[in-house]
């Protein structure tokens, strides 16, 4: 997390099940690392980082994804 012109900004770097990056910069949410969710957004960029390539999205939208065993996911 940083603070920038418009306030707290959280930077989120994600792997999916291929191990690719994705990259999502946002002042809404502020993730835990090791959280397991289904994310969806718009493709801003493909870029590379550090030497290694990313995709930069933007106007995500997730839903967390909890273990059945996990006794903090909510109860239907």
């Amino acid at each position: 997390s940083f603070e920038g012109m418009y306030g707290m900004s959280h930077l989120h770097v994600f792997r999916d099940s291929e191990d690719r990056a994705l990259v999502w910069k946002t002042g809404a949410v502020c993730m835990t690392e090791g959280e397991k969710l289904r994310l969806t957004g718009t493709v801003k960029e493909h870029g590379e980082y550090d030497g290694r390539q990313q995709t930069v999205l933007n106007r995500c939208k997730y839903e967390m994804i909890y273990d059945e065993a996990d006794e903090d996911s909510p109860k239907m």
